[in-house]
Order: structure tokens, then C-alpha cells, then sequence
């Protein structure tokens, strides 16, 4: 130590220049520093995600999401597995330790997956996987309150979730919160066996007749608009007027 500082004392010039040069060396690589506001990160965790239009929750949780968690689960490695069941769809979110391979996991819970898909309902979707990072997270959540919940329903879905869709650079905004108006068809079981007609042909009638599907996007100007094919029920006649087809019979 005594020889290094007697070093610098008899050499100050000598280490004035070693220490310049340092310091001229980091400015020049300062500005060729990559410096990101949001810098790439990912998550050790993956979601699935499962669809199946018009399955009430608990139909949901009972068979696609108990079969997709166990599938999961055996595939080992996870952390914690969360689900959640909603009207039409199924999430799970399965967790694993910091450093894991993430691609790797995706690719062996793909497999586990497609074990079980025989054990799925026929008109449910193919489960989807995707990587958790900040950028698939949402950046923004509009809160709405009111005395009516059906008018501020239709509002954020007729109008706010739409106008957020035309916005360019923005993937879909989904509704969360909002009640659903729901109704239940009764059947005289007499009556169907007079017609010739069974309780599973009734709720095919009635799906089919209320329809609200994408059709695809137009730009007009400086908006982008989605377009929809919709015959969806707004009444309770225009559901007691379905026709129903039952087999090898007329309509009834």
C-alpha cells in the first residue's frame, strides 16, 4: 500500500492521465448505453386461457378447468396454480420459480394439455398459452358508477369498450363487473313429448338464434371500426318465437 501511494505521489501527471482516460471512456459509452423506460421482462408464469361461449361458471369449473389444473399439476415445477371460472371462459395462472425456462415449461404444459383435451366439452377451445410480462398487462382500468347498473352495463360495453377498441395500438378492453341480465326457459315436458321435441334441441334452437360474432374491421377516416354480426334476443317474444327443428320432423 505504502509503495502504490508513493507511486501516485511522484507520478501525479501519470495518474491524473490513467484516471482522465477512465472517465473519458465511460462518457463515450454512455451514450451508447441502451436505456429503456420499460425494459423486457418476463414473468415466471404462464396463463391458459380456455373458451367456451354460453358455459355458466360452475359448468366451466367442473369440465374444462379441474381437468386443465390437474394437467398443470402434474406436469411438476409449479410454484402455485390459481384458476378462475367466468361465463364462457376458463383462466389459470400457473407459477414457477425465479430462473426457470420458461419456454420449456410452455412447451411441457402443451403436452399435458393436449393429454386431457379428450376430456373437454367438443364445442370449448382449444386452451391457449401465453408468457406473463408487463406488456401484455393492462395499462389502463376506467372505472364507471351510477345508480343504474343495466344503463352503465350497456354504456361500457355499447360505447366506452368501443370507442377504447378504435384507439390505435390498443389490442381489445374487456368488461369486468358488469352484471348480466339472465333468463330461464321453462318446457312443459308433456308438451315436448306431443312435438316430438327434446330439451336439448330447445337450448340449440335458442343458441343458434342468439348470435353476436366479429366480422372484421373498416377505417373510416381517422377511426377504425369493428364490425359485429349480431341477432341476439332483446326481448322475451322474440325468444318464445324461435322455431325449433327437431329431428326428422317439421319445424315447431
Amino acid at each position: 500500500m505504502q509503495k502504490l501511494i508513493k507511486f501516485a505521489l511522484d507520478r501525479p501527471v501519470t495518474v491524473s492521465m490513467f484516471y482522465l482516460g477512465i472517465t473519458l471512456l465511460g462518457l463515450l459509452s454512455l451514450k451508447d448505453l441502451p436505456v429503456e423506460l420499460f425494459p423486457p421482462l418476463e414473468y415466471p408464469e404462464l396463463i391458459i386461457r380456455t373458451t367456451w361461449e354460453k358455459a355458466l361458471p360452475r359448468e366451466v369449473e367442473q369440465n374444462v378447468t379441474r381437468y386443465l389444473e390437474e394437467a398443470v399439476a402434474s406436469g411438476g415445477e409449479t410454484r402455485s396454480i390459481f384458476s378462475r371460472s367466468m361465463e364462457g371462459e376458463s383462466l389459470i395462472t400457473a407459477r414457477y420459480p425465479w430462473g426457470t425456462d420458461m419456454r420449456l415449461m410452455a412447451l411441457m404444459a402443451r403436452q399435458q394439455l393436449d393429454r386431457v383435451a379428450d376430456f373437454l366439452p367438443r364445442n370449448a377451445g382449444r386452451p391457449v398459452i401465453a408468457h406473463k410480462s408487463p406488456e401484455n398487462s393492462p395499462f389502463l382500468t376506467l372505472a364507471l358508477s351510477g345508480a343504474d347498473e343495466t344503463a352503465l352495463a350497456r354504456l361500457a360495453d355499447y360505447v366506452v369498450r368501443r370507442r377504447l377498441e378504435q384507439i390505435r395500438g390498443v389490442a381489445y378492453a374487456s368488461i369486468n363487473g358488469a352484471p348480466r341480465r339472465e333468463i330461464y326457459v321453462e318446457y312443459d315436458p308433456l308438451t315436448l313429448k306431443a312435438w316430438g321435441v327434446t330439451p336439448e334441441e330447445i337450448k340449440t334452437a335458442l343458441g343458434e338464434a342468439n348470435v353476436r360474432a366479429p366480422a372484421g374491421r373498416i377505417k373510416n377516416g381517422h377511426y377504425r371500426l369493428s364490425l359485429r354480426v349480431e341477432s341476439v334476443f332483446t326481448d322475451i317474444e322474440q325468444i318464445a318465437g324461435t322455431w325449433v327443428l327437431p329431428a326428422g320432423a317439421p319445424p315447431v
